[in-house]
């Protein structure tokens, strides 16, 4: 534990790839359904919805554009 130790080198990150329609419906679906399944999200009316490849959550009463 000095000054020469040395470190394992650092597995690297997978590369970043870009979901293909069916996976990102898959995803969307799953967050829906979670979403539906607690009371508390469901009381405050969020949502999820998937635009420019992101996955967003939002509460559905103060959406605005």
């Amino acid at each position: 534990m000095g000054w020469g130790q040395r470190w394992p080198e650092r597995v690297p990150r997978p590369k970043a790839r870009r979901l293909t329609d069916t996976e990102k419906q898959d995803i969307l679906r799953t967050l829906a359904k979670g979403i539906a399944a607690s009371p508390v999200l469901s009381a405050f009316g969020v949502q999820a919805r998937v635009q420019r490849g992101r996955f967003y959550t939002y509460n559905g009463h103060s959406l605005s554009f």
